[in-house]
């Protein structure tokens, strides 16, 4: 695969809602030898940043401009030609401009290959973590050092860093108040309210995606999290933009997959999302929501399949698209649409490990698609950091021996990294290293140990 090239441009003229693709609309077309593809652009802007008595500080590089990221699948010779169209019809074509791409060694992107994910033709195993944010509230419960919020990309990019020596392969991100929300309450710094999004946190996920290809990792980046739209359960409706208290069009926030103004402002960002990340191979997927149905169980299947086609039809990389399920089996209907292309749930709040995602492999592995824990470790509040470290050991064992197509991704990241548990995931990576499971048919076996009936035993038998 090779590096993603961009191209920038400027308009002669600002538009006065640059995000809005009913407004203004900007794209490339790219000629080579294997043919001419159109790839979506859209408003960016460049930062430096310094770290200032421990915090992050970003001052803007230049102006906004319009650019097109596009990732060509072969070194070569090509040419682009930018085109702009605007609401009123006016319509602007530049000359085609010559683009050289020289040769890479950086692999490629995943794709779904049945039941499992493949990476450059061969077997992809993802070995998954959360990387949410620099800073868990939730950690500051248990007692453990950690990064402050303010560190910002700076300890983002330390992280993953950490975590590719621990033999980790994927993270997930999410686009959160936490770090890289796009829209979010304008009272926050750099925010810029409802359909207006904000660019430092948008270059922040940049350098998160840049640190990812660097180390030869992928990203699953989560576009809507439970959170700002729960009133109750780790509620941030007070300053999410969608709140009709700062001038947004739900009073109630279950009302967010059924509100037709409400989804016109997801649809404009999942179509900034897919053009400004959509054609990096660092990305490994799109997962919707975090814990949709902890915000409603209204209309889960029709926002599911448009918002899924909206991303599809807009991302030129076409990754693979997911969400996911507060509940331990999901729901069937979602996860029959063909437009969801991997099931995922949690394995909380349990000192049975292997019994819970056992039962979490039964409910979501017979869909024909790859399955997958994407958060894992204790009780979803916490716990001891001794309980918490025995699951994030345990679990990639634990899921090598269920229908899953990964092993099992732990929440608590900071843990991690402050007690260098990455050594404990480097045995489980080394051990995987080379495997193609796809290759062969598996029963998975679970029952108690011949000499010792008060233990279980959990195998992957080659049928």
């Amino acid at each position: 695969c090779q590096e993603p090239t961009e191209f920038r441009c400027t308009l002669a003229r600002a538009i006065r809602e640059p995000f809005n693709p009913a407004a203004v609309q900007m794209r490339a077309t790219i000629n080579g030898a294997s043919g001419t593809v159109e790839v979506p652009g859209f408003l960016t802007r460049d930062f430096t940043r310094a770290s200032v008595a421990g915090s992050e500080v970003l001052t803007a590089a230049g102006p906004p401009e319009w650019a097109v990221r596009w990732t060509p699948d072969a070194p070569g010779e090509y040419s682009a030609t930018i085109i702009c169209t605007e609401a009123d019809g006016r319509h602007v074509t530049s000359a085609p401009q010559p683009v050289h791409v020289a040769a890479s060694d950086l692999p490629g992107p995943v794709s779904v290959n049945g039941a499992w994910f493949r990476r450059d033709g061969k077997f992809f195993y993802p070995q998954g973590i959360n990387l949410r944010s620099p800073h868990d509230d939730l950690v500051d419960r248990i007692g453990i050092p950690q990064p402050a919020a303010a560190e910002g990309s700076f300890a983002m990019e330390r992280a993953i860093g950490k975590l590719h020596d621990g033999g980790w392969n994927l993270l997930r991100v999410w686009l959160s108040p936490s770090f890289g929300a796009l829209e979010w309450d304008r009272r926050w710094h750099g925010q810029q309210g409802l359909g207006s999004y904000s660019l430092q946190e948008a270059w922040k996920i940049d350098q998160v995606m840049q640190a990812a290809r660097r180390a030869r990792m992928v990203v699953d980046l989560a576009l809507w999290q439970h959170g700002p739209f729960s009133p109750e359960v780790d509620t941030q409706w007070t300053h999410n933009p969608y709140n009709q208290a700062l001038g947004g069009p739900l009073t109630d926030p279950a009302a967010i997959l059924t509100d037709a103004t409400a989804r016109s402002f997801q649809e404009r960002m999942a179509r900034y999302a897919a053009a400004r990340w959509g054609n990096d191979p660092a990305l490994f997927a799109w997962t919707l929501w975090v814990e949709v149905d902890g915000v409603t169980q209204t209309g889960l299947v029709d926002w599911h399949r448009a918002m899924a086609r909206t991303l599809r039809a807009h991302d030129p990389g076409r990754r693979p698209i997911s969400t996911e399920f507060r509940s331990a089996t999901g729901e069937a209907d979602v996860w029959a649409l063909p437009e969801i292309e991997y099931t995922q749930v949690a394995a909380y709040n349990t000192r049975e490990l292997a019994g819970v995602c056992a039962a979490r492999a039964a409910a979501i592995s017979t869909y024909g698609k790859p399955a997958l824990i994407e958060e894992l470790g204790g009780h979803s509040q916490g716990g001891s950091p001794a309980w918490l470290a025995h699951e994030i050991h345990d679990g990639p064992w634990v899921g090598l021996m269920l229908p899953f197509a990964g092993s099992p991704w732990p929440w608590w990241w900071n843990i991690v990294l402050h007690h260098d548990l990455g050594k404990r995931q480097r045995l489980f990576s080394d051990f995987i290293a080379g495997e193609d499971l796809s290759r062969r048919s598996w029963k998975h076996l679970r029952g108690p140990l011949a000499s010792d009936r008060k233990l279980e035993v959990l195998a992957r038998v080659d049928s």
